[in-house]
């Protein structure tokens, strides 16, 4: 059987690597240069940037999987569990695996409230499973704005979601649904610890695409059923396949799949599925000479979260000494991350202009680091993440559910199919080699 997955970000991959293992022939077709997309990572001067995703975890069910088959756990590190968030213009160290920290932020009341109503939803979700973010359908719902102000209160909203919702997602509470706030308290719950990888987190799609068949920069234009098969037409040529995983974020997905001169019979799932919106980021890379010092607050954090209320531009800041405590030389690596607004608003300013903005907002809890930037880098990301608005993993469920019963052989992933960060990427690659594979055997599979 031969397929084609289009897309050689971290879910086309492992959907390849999941067919090719099941004993297809797999070619994948990729517009650009590299394998990884947002999972991705650069060298500055010897140092490990990672560009786009930051972070791994101990609940990452199907990445580590991977990185035991390809031998690659001597790469797998803690970073130090320790976090900030700012509140009254100060950086406040919590440690992740304690939740009762964040009483520095609001009262214990409010936690106490929140962490009773968490119970008596968590109740609704039979398989509260981190890498599936169908398995939340039940508790999606109502926002996640909506969910705090009524169960546990304005200061929570502010001062506890909203920095991370944003900080890691680029997305407001607001058009957040309730059930990736539930996935986020699920990692607490579960005391899951944050990671990386020694070598940077692209080591993992690079060793992926290794054992493939990849064809870079060949943008897919239209996939079109002909004879029985389908023909993906890309910039390169024709490919001709019996099944197609398109695994590219969501607006790339609906033009190459509406540009298609034959119906390709998406359901309504799927068809709701592609008009998933995107926010938008931009990481600025900042290697800093030996003089600098981080403030005391920060000097055991692996990051920093800045809520609205107390933002400019940057909402993040991932200290990389610190969430890869082997990275060489005494010199500071920041990675300073853009909110959605600001990152569109300066999308396509030079350089320097971006990096001037970045360098001038994080001064009031870095000081100033114009004096000690060595190297910068700016990663531009227009598609940083899949929003989850309400109803979105109710659409996943959905979608999964029609390709279990109508075996569809072109089948999407990718972080709009499943948990909008890399683990929900490589997630819902598994279950689309899953669902093709049955698709083309005439076996029945798993919803």
């Amino acid at each position: 059987m031969n397929v084609t997955v289009v897309g050689a970000g971290i879910a086309g991959l492992t959907a390849a690597w999941r067919l090719q293992r099941a004993g297809c022939d797999v070619v994948v077709v990729e517009a650009s240069d590299r394998p990884g997309g947002r999972m991705t990572t650069d060298l500055i001067d010897g140092h490990a940037v990672d560009r786009g995703a930051q972070f791994l975890s101990t609940r990452y069910r199907v990445i580590l999987d991977l990185l035991r088959e390809f031998d690659l756990e001597a790469q797998w590190c803690e970073s130090t569990q320790r976090s900030a968030i700012v509140k009254g213009g100060r950086p406040l160290a919590m440690e992740a695996t304690r939740p009762l920290d964040a009483r520095q932020l609001v009262p214990t009341a409010s936690l106490l409230r929140l962490a009773w109503h968490r119970w008596r939803s968590a109740r609704r979700v039979e398989r509260a499973d981190t890498s599936s973010y169908a398995s939340w359908a039940a508790v999606d719902d109502v926002t996640l704005s909506g969910w705090l102000r009524q169960h546990a209160g304005q200061d929570v909203l502010e001062y506890i979601f909203e920095p991370m919702v944003h900080g890691f997602y680029f997305q407001t509470p607001e058009e957040t649904s309730f059930a990736l706030g539930m996935v986020l308290m699920e990692f607490g719950v579960r005391r899951s610890r944050t990671c990386a990888l020694r070598d940077g987190l692209g080591v993992l799609p690079q060793a992926l695409a290794g054992r493939l068949d990849v064809r870079y920069e060949s943008p897919v234009i239209s996939i079109e059923r002909r004879d029985g098969c389908f023909a993906v037409q890309a910039t390169a040529g024709v490919v001709a396949t019996d099944g197609v995983v398109v695994a590219v974020p969501a607006p790339m997905a609906k033009r190459i799949l509406v540009s298609s001169g034959t119906p390709l019979d998406l359901d309504t799932a799927a068809r709701d599925l592609l008009l998933t919106e995107y926010s938008a980021s931009i990481n600025v890379a900042c290697l800093l000479d030996e003089a600098f010092e981080l403030p005391d607050p920060l000097r055991c954090c692996y990051g920093l979260l800045v809520p609205r209320l107390e933002r400019g531009a940057i909402a993040a800041v991932g200290i990389e000494n610190n969430k890869r405590p082997t990275a060489h030389g005494r010199a500071c690596h920041l990675n300073l991350m853009f909110d959605a607004d600001a990152a569109q608003a300066h999308m396509r300013d030079d350089e320097a202009a971006i990096v001037d903005v970045a360098l001038r907002d994080v001064r009031p809890w870095l000081g100033d680091l114009s004096r000690h930037v060595r190297q910068s880098r700016v990663f531009r990301w227009p598609l940083a993440e899949p929003k989850s608005r309400v109803g979105r993993a109710r659409l996943i469920a959905t979608y999964r559910q029609h390709c279990a019963c109508d075996g569809p052989k072109v089948v999407l992933a990718g972080d709009y199919v499943g948990m909008p960060f890399t683990e929900g990427a490589a997630e819902s690659g598994e279950w689309a080699a899953s669902s093709l594979l049955a698709a083309m055997t005439g076996e029945s599979s798993a919803a």
